[in-house]
């Protein structure tokens, strides 16, 4: 099923943190987010920090470890992670992988 009901908008220098299974807070940068009209919702695609600069090193590889969220703002543009659960939510999600994938290859 061929579902394109996003657009992919890239980021600059966004960085989140969030805290792991420890409550230590790691550093990610947002990569790029995904707006789904349909849904009326907003994704981010996000990647640890230390593994960006682990792939830019000269043993390092070009692939990076990714992880996705629904982006809800508040009143005042305050953004809250949360998990995504849905199937037809992740195919969005996988989809705008394969785009940025196919555009910044």
């Amino acid at each position: 099923m061929d579902y394109k009901d996003f657009v992919l908008v890239p980021q600059h220098e966004n960085y989140i943190t969030i805290a792991n299974e420890e409550g230590t807070e790691e550093l990610f940068q947002i990569i790029f987010s995904i707006e789904s009209e349909k849904l009326n919702k907003y994704y981010v695609v996000f990647s640890k920090v230390s593994d960006i600069e682990q792939s830019y090193s000269e043993d390092g590889d070009d692939q990076v470890e990714v992880g996705a969220a629904e982006l809800v703002l508040d009143a005042e543009g305050n953004g809250e992670l949360v998990k995504i659960e849905t199937e037809e939510e992740w195919l969005i999600v996988e989809q705008g992988l394969q785009e940025f994938d196919e555009n910044f290859e």
